[in-house]
């Protein structure tokens, strides 16, 4: 099993790395490692929803990126790996500046500086 798990969690990386280079097929990535080798598996969970709140940041959905970060920073916290979560924040922390709530984004930050 943890083999399989750092397989998923290197998988969720790769998504996360190539968001910028096309948003459309990390998001669909994202879901399927979430439905599939991610499932039950929360420091790749937390990655890859982080993937896909980024890639849903790039195609300009902002509502629905803001939920997928909350989601990622969720499920890094009971993957229990801090690296993993203060990078959540940092990404719901981008989101909540890209939405104009800047004192929020600020605090994600915070938050993140705390857990690395």
């Amino acid at each position: 099993m943890q083999g399989e798990s750092a397989t998923a969690l290197a998988q969720a990386r790769a998504v996360l790395d190539a968001v910028q280079g096309d948003p459309r097929a990390a998001l669909a990535h994202a879901d399927a490692l979430l439905a599939g080798p991610a499932r039950g598996d929360p420091a790749a969970g937390a990655v890859a929803h982080q993937a896909a709140a980024l890639a849903l940041r790039e195609l300009d959905d902002l509502a629905a990126g803001l939920r997928r970060a909350r989601r990622a920073v969720r499920v890094a916290a009971e993957s229990g790996e801090e690296r993993i979560a203060a990078q959540a924040r940092l990404s719901l922390a981008l989101l909540l500046a890209n939405a104009g709530r800047t004192t929020a984004a600020l605090d994600a930050i915070d938050q993140a500086r705390a857990l690395d």
